[in-house]
């Protein structure tokens, strides 16, 4: 990738081909970032940038953001997940309208 691009990750973690490109890519770099979604490995087992990354190393600072696949889970997001199969299921039953259909 370019010197200055970032990259961001929340398809699939198999995209990265290893946390060992990411961070030599990173070392030679300074100016890239990378946001991670999801991961080559998940878990991710014991790895150099991960290390870092949960030290917290000055190097990574604001350049390495990795946010875990599932953070969306929460109490409201399940009411809200409830509340729209609810109103999904109600239109498709009573109003006719398939808001939800892929041709």
């Amino acid at each position: 990738m370019k010197p200055d691009a970032i990259l961001v990750n929340t398809a699939r973690g198999k995209l990265l081909k290893s946390f060992g490109v990411l961070q030599e890519h990173m070392h030679a770099h300074r100016e890239f970032q990378a946001f991670l979604d999801v991961l080559p490995m998940e878990p991710p087992g014991e790895d150099g940038l991960i290390s870092s990354w949960r030290q917290g190393e000055d190097w990574l600072s604001e350049r390495l953001i990795i946010n875990p696949h599932n953070a969306y889970y929460s109490d409201m997001s399940r009411m809200d997940m409830r509340r729209d199969v609810v109103e999904t299921v109600r239109l498709a039953l009573y109003d006719g309208v398939f808001r939800n259909t892929v041709n």
